[in-house]
């Protein structure tokens, strides 16, 4: 019967999910016993187990025939021949010794998975399973920590299965082995119990993966798969852009000084209409040194922030440095500088100015302020530190 399995499930695709355990695409085995409590184990260097070694170990309970534990053409599939009971037992531990608990060093089966959830945990696609005699076949899987613990979990297969179908194991639903539990995130060793009371019954795995958002298989020295932005598979860098205000500063500089440029220029236009000690005169005379201090003012102010930089949304590893009271700042320089001149042009009128040309004042003013405005709003209002 196991023969007909495999025929069958050849063709159907390898799916990758998150980080990946094995997928069975390398290291083709079998162990096969036909004596009744026997054991046969072999071990196999696959490039697509973490790990790089699997270990297949197949036990007879009972019967006539055979129980085979066999990769081949990307699946796992135990098999138990008419009349025949027994179970298999794979472990993935980096070692060449099937008895080492640690072998994987450490490695962390959670890097791909940003907050764990109920529904988060590791995952056994299972393509097919032939229920014989309504008798449910157990998957159990174990985690060993380099720290120590150990964890197990069952999930019962109580139905027959003929298309690809994940059977999810909670990281929270695990249970210790003995006082320490296992911690994942320092996984020395991952083993798959297949085992069932009834005979004749045969099981085909695709992939054995966790349920988070890469199909890399890690090890314990590799990158972390969600990076510092929390980005799957990312760089690092997403949540991060540099920034270089330098030309936009220049603007602001210059835009500033024109305003305050202009702005004398409507006291000189006083000046030119007022009698000789008039209060007018006066204030022409002294308001120049007013608009001068404002364009020095604005100048500071549009080169407070910094030209070069990076601006990231994560703060968690970024300390963020606010330039709004700055900006805000040039801003409330540019107001007064608007709030003066429109007083200045007031004064004209008074003088005798030219009732258009003070109107054209007015518009050029607004403009001008406007222009400075707008510059500003150009500028990052936050800026960052990252480590």
């Amino acid at each position: 019967m196991k023969k007909v399995l495999v025929l069958l499930l050849i063709l159907i695709p390898s799916v990758a999910f998150a980080i990946t355990i094995d997928d069975f695409n390398s290291g083709n085995a079998e162990s096969s016993v036909s004596t009744s409590g026997d054991t046969a184990h072999v071990s196999v260097v696959a490039s697509s187990a973490i790990g790089g070694i699997r270990h297949q170990i197949v036990t007879k309970a009972g019967g006539a025939l055979d129980v085979t534990l066999q990769t081949v053409a990307g699946l796992l599939t135990h098999s138990l021949d008419v009349t025949t009971t027994g179970s298999s037992r794979i472990i993935w531990n980096a070692s060449s010794v099937s008895s080492n608990e640690i072998g994987l060093a450490g490695i962390d089966t959670t890097q791909d998975i940003l907050n764990i959830s109920d529904s988060d945990g590791f995952r056994i696609d299972v393509v097919a399973f032939d229920i014989a005699n309504n008798q449910p076949l157990s998957l159990t899987l174990i985690i060993n920590s380099t720290d120590g613990g150990s964890s197990y979990q069952t999930q019962t297969l109580n139905s027959g299965i003929n298309s690809l179908t994940p059977i999810i194991f909670p990281i929270n639903n695990f249970i210790p082995i003995g006082s320490q539990a296992a911690n994942f995130t320092k996984t020395g060793s991952i083993i798959l119990d297949i085992a069932g009371s009834g005979p004749n019954s045969d099981l085909a795995i695709d992939s054995i993966s966790t349920t988070g958002c890469s199909s890399r298989i890690p090890t314990a020295t590799s990158a972390r798969i969600i990076d510092r932005c929390e980005i799957c598979e990312g760089d690092g860098n997403s949540c991060c852009s540099s920034f270089n205000v330098k030309s936009n500063q220049r603007k602001m500089d210059g835009a500033v000084k024109k305003f305050a440029k202009f702005a004398n220029k409507v006291l000189r236009k006083i000046r030119k209409k007022s009698k000789k000690g008039s209060s007018t005169r006066i204030y022409a005379r002294d308001g120049r040194k007013m608009f001068i201090e404002y364009g020095i003012a604005g100048w500071k102010k549009s080169w407070e922030p910094e030209s070069i930089g990076e601006m990231c949304s994560e703060t968690k590893f970024c300390v963020a440095t606010s330039n709004v009271n700055t900006l805000n700042e040039y801003r409330e320089i540019s107001q007064e500088i608007l709030d003066e001149v429109f007083i200045a042009i007031q004064k004209f009128r008074e003088v005798g100015g030219n009732l258009k040309r003070a109107n054209k004042f007015e518009t050029k003013a607004n403009k001008l302020h406007a222009t400075n405005l707008a510059l500003s709003d150009n500028m990052p209002e936050h800026v960052s530190s990252c480590r």
